[in-house]
């Protein structure tokens, strides 16, 4: 598959690794508060889109050397005084991790208290993004067409005035990108006067071409279509501000004009790579050589996750593995850079030999491509009872590991739970074991409690009075951004708002909300520890036990050590100890389920979505979280994500793959499992094998979900030693790949952790 990547690529990836993290779009800021000034009378959504036309028609233009898509953003390192002015107008946090993470769990278990809500609000003019756009509807009508439609719209009589004002701000919308893109193509043509060389020449007008064509009009060729969805892409996430948006299934979408290109010779091969590749290349500029929780690139999108989706199902259940699959795949190998994440949709009939190819590329150790199981996603989606089968196929991806209804959601929203700190509140009668503080409610103290039955009972209750405490903030923080945010650009690309003229903010076919299970593995461990030691065996009290985690395990050493080597765990396919993972997870979903909606004051009804989820916040949630009866000490990292606790995998990756697929995921489309393999375990002919092997038995278990690592335990070591020789050194972390030597420490000691197994 691999070919010897070409100069112009090598050119533009060695641009965006040379990026410095402290240089950013400045212009912006002062673009904004200029219109700001211009339009602060005026109502809300008529400022923003007056704002965005105004942004668009002056910011300055970039066009680099030699690349073939073009879009950017010029960044400065800003001055002292220009860092205030970004402070003063940008009031969204820069590390996600201080954000969440960084006070106590009492303002997490009421997931932000009201002052967050307010303070952390999006500002009239930006977005949090985290939802795939109607991208087939941006190639096939432009934003001419869309205009054209809503001025249609405007001659009827029978619109309500938020309709009319969503309509005739749109059509502002539409007259920016058309702005924006007549400029690009002056720009295009002037550069071309004076062009190094005739080839050079000839791009630059083939690019003025392009963007005469697109995004006002249809796309008619494979490069006009990968021209409009980068500008698009890149206008949402560096002029709104918006993260985590998906490109969908893009395999999918372009491939007829794919096919009408190589048919009229317009198109080869060679070509069509050189081209996916530079799109590639592009989406790395957003965020440059950084990951987003550790010295991010100062954005407003802050480290932008973008996800293409390949392979999969057409709407007759038939593999859609076609020519562009292969293509997507084969750039993914030839680029590896951070971006994009991409996504395989595995299905029964998939087409071996590229699932090989695929593998193959998985193989080599940078986390990509990732693999979702299409029966269980789809499965999951319709036991929400809210979502039809005919949607449900058609999920993409947003976020590191959140589904996402293609062009039918509107924007993220999220409820964290560190569940071990739900056990550990029911040992302590609804009480912090860190700090004494009263967290939920009273519940009854360890030495009433007579069996496990009843233990469990009380977790189960102190969720729900969580989850419930969660609901309210959620609704609240829904109703700060309806009153902010009353109109936004990316609504013109989903088809439900364009249709009923209504912002997302008010109007997408589906809300939802995203209720996240961190620790699950810790949890079962734990509970399987607990009824062992004090219900079955009685050793001890269960208020022993708990003054032992009090104490974090100080002077019972020999217990604790009988605990870690000698209890069976979670991740060795022992049912003796998987129910009590697999009994607490159902738990949690038919909670969720029970709990869910969120009906909000002004009629907008959010459902929830459970997950079995840490993202990648296993160390943080576990220092806020005391002992647990796992062996685990106070402060030290809970599991993550779908995971087994590591070192604790005795019998292979099959028996840990065996247990995870225990879990109740036919409720669960949603999460992760990061799974970890050393290099040499998959040497030779036969590893790809071996490593396929794995993935098709762990889907045809039922399983969800699989992101593979496979790296070299010695080479992570030096390369912390000596991040100077490893800069190209790229690991999985979750829901996307980074490169090693910017990780922060912490993060750093995860992958090695998880390499060791």
């Amino acid at each position: 598959m691999l070919q010897t990547m070409n100069a112009r690529i090598e050119k533009r990836i060695d641009y965006v690794k040379n990026m410095t993290n402290d240089a950013y779009f400045y212009e912006r800021m002062t673009l904004l508060e200029q219109a700001y000034t211009l339009y602060q009378d005026e109502e809300t959504g008529r400022r923003y889109a007056d704002a965005f036309y105004y942004i668009m028609k002056h910011m300055e233009l970039l066009i680099l050397d030699d690349e073939l898509i073009v879009g950017g953003v010029k960044e400065i390192i800003p001055t002292a005084e220009q860092q205030a002015l970004y402070d003063k107008v940008i009031s969204r946090p820069g590390n996600q991790n201080d954000m969440q993470w960084g006070n106590s769990f009492d303002s997490l278990l009421l997931q932000k208290s009201e002052e967050w809500v307010e303070r952390y609000a999006p500002e009239w003019f930006v977005s949090y993004g985290h939802h795939t756009e109607s991208w087939p509807l941006l190639l096939q009508k432009g934003f001419g067409g869309i205009r054209t439609f809503m001025q249609e719209r405007l001659e009827h009589d029978d619109l309500s005035a938020e309709q009319r004002a969503f309509y005739e701000n749109g059509v502002i919308i539409c007259n920016a990108y058309e702005c924006y893109a007549a400029r690009y193509a002056a720009l295009a043509r002037a550069l071309a006067q004076n062009a190094p060389t005739e080839q050079r020449r000839a791009e630059l007008l083939q690019i003025a071409e392009n963007l005469d064509r697109v995004p006002m009009q249809p796309a008619r060729t494979f490069y006009e279509a990968l021209q409009a969805v980068w500008l698009v892409q890149m206008v949402n996430s560096n002029v709104c501000g918006a993260r985590d948006y998906a490109f969908g299934r893009m395999d999918q979408y372009l491939l007829p004009y794919y096919e009408a290109d190589l048919a009229a010779g317009r198109l080869d091969h060679d070509r069509a790579l050189e081209l996916i590749e530079s799109f590639y290349v592009k989406i790395n500029e957003i965020i440059g050589y950084c990951v987003y929780n550790y010295h991010p690139k100062r954005s407003l999108c802050n480290h932008s996750l973008q996800y293409i989706y390949i392979s999969g199902t057409d709407d007759a259940g038939n593999d859609a593995t076609n020519a562009l699959s292969y293509l997507f795949l084969e750039a993914c190998a030839e680029v590896r850079m951070q971006q994009p994440t991409l996504y395989i949709h595995y299905h029964e009939h998939i087409n071996l030999d590229f699932l090989h190819k695929a593998v193959a590329v998985t193989r080599e150790g940078r986390g990509d491509p990732c693999y979702y199981n299409d029966a269980k996603v789809v499965e999951a989606l319709i036991n929400t009872d809210v979502v039809t089968p005919e949607d449900a196929r058609h999920f993409t991806h947003y976020g590191c590991n959140n589904i996402n209804l293609d062009s039918q959601e509107d924007e993220i929203r999220e409820i964290w739970n560190i569940m071990p700190k739900f056990v550990e509140l029911a040992l302590n009668g609804g009480h912090d074991m860190l700090t004494g503080k009263l967290l939920t409610y009273e519940s009854k103290p360890a030495e009433e409690i007579a069996s496990y039955d009843e233990l469990f009972g009380i977790v189960q209750s102190h969720l729900e009075f969580a989850l419930e405490a969660s609901k309210k903030i959620t609704a609240r923080s829904d109703a700060t951004v309806r009153k902010n945010k009353t109109f936004s650009a990316e609504s013109l690309l989903l088809p439900d708002c364009l249709e009923q003229g209504i912002d997302m903010t008010r109007m997408t076919r589906y809300k939802h909300c995203n209720v996240h299970c961190a620790g699950i593995a810790t949890c079962g461990d734990s509970l399987y520890a607990i009824d062992r030691l004090v219900f079955r065996e009685k050793r001890m009290s269960l208020a022993e036990l708990r003054d032992i985690l009090r104490a974090d395990w100080a002077g019972h050493e020999t217990l604790r050590s009988e605990i870690l080597t000698q209890f069976p765990k979670f991740g060795n396919d022992l049912d003796e100890v998987d129910r009590y993972a697999v009994r607490f997870g159902e738990m949690f979903c038919h909670v969720v389920k029970a709990h869910s909606p969120i009906q909000e004051d002004d009629g907008i009804t959010r459902m929830l979505i459970p997950t079995f989820y840490s993202l990648d916040h296993a160390t943080p949630m576990g220092r806020l979280t005391a002992a647990s009866a796992d062996g685990r000490r106070a402060g030290e990292p809970i599991s993550e994500n779908q995971s087994p606790v590591y070192g604790v995998m005795k019998n292979g990756p099959t028996a840990a793959l065996n247990s995870v697929a225990k879990l109740p995921f036919r409720y669960t489309p949603g999460g992760g499992l990061n799974v970890k393999i050393q290099k040499e375990l998959l040497a030779g002919d036969g590893g790809v094998d071996v490593l396929q092997g794995l993935l098709e038995g762990y889907f045809r278990q039922g399983g969800l979900h699989m992101q593979i690592m496979v790296n070299d335990q010695k080479v992570l070591e030096d390369a912390r030693l000596h991040p100077e020789k490893y800069r190209d050194l790229l690991v999985r972390v979750t829901g996307y790949s980074a490169y090693f030597v910017t990780l922060s420490p912490d993060e750093q000691d995860e992958i090695v952790r998880r390499s060791s197994l």
